[in-house]
């Protein structure tokens, strides 16, 4: 029924998408390793910070990327949060919309 050029091509698609689960997970481990705490803290002063038009140019446009998902996530989170613990529905709004926000309009430029 299939050829052996069809069967092949989804033996290849299948092996890019068990490859790329496979980088995703890896990389989801490596996460907490990066902790902002910890991480940062190690960090001398002088590298926390990036040239102003690299900030202008591509990390505002990606925290306003970040604030955009931040809100369409928010909605659903929100509606979780108060249907099962009302009194913190402080935690997903810092997280998906005061701290992206936060990154856009209240930090320094260049202090990324």
């Amino acid at each position: 029924m299939f050829g052996h050029t069809q069967q092949s091509g989804t033996s290849r698609t299948r092996r890019a998408v068990a490859a790329l689960c496979a980088v995703v997970m890896i990389a989801g481990l490596a996460g907490p390793a990066f902790a902002a705490g910890e991480f940062e803290s190690q960090l001398p002063e002088e590298n926390a910070t990036s040239h102003p038009v690299v900030d202008v140019l591509f990390l505002r446009p990606a925290g306003l990327v970040a604030l955009a998902c931040g809100a369409t996530l928010f909605i659903p989170a929100a509606a979780l949060t108060l249907i099962t613990r009302p009194q913190e529905i402080e935690t997903p709004f810092n997280y998906l919309i005061l701290g992206p926000a936060r990154y856009v309009w209240v930090d320094g430029l260049g202090k990324h």
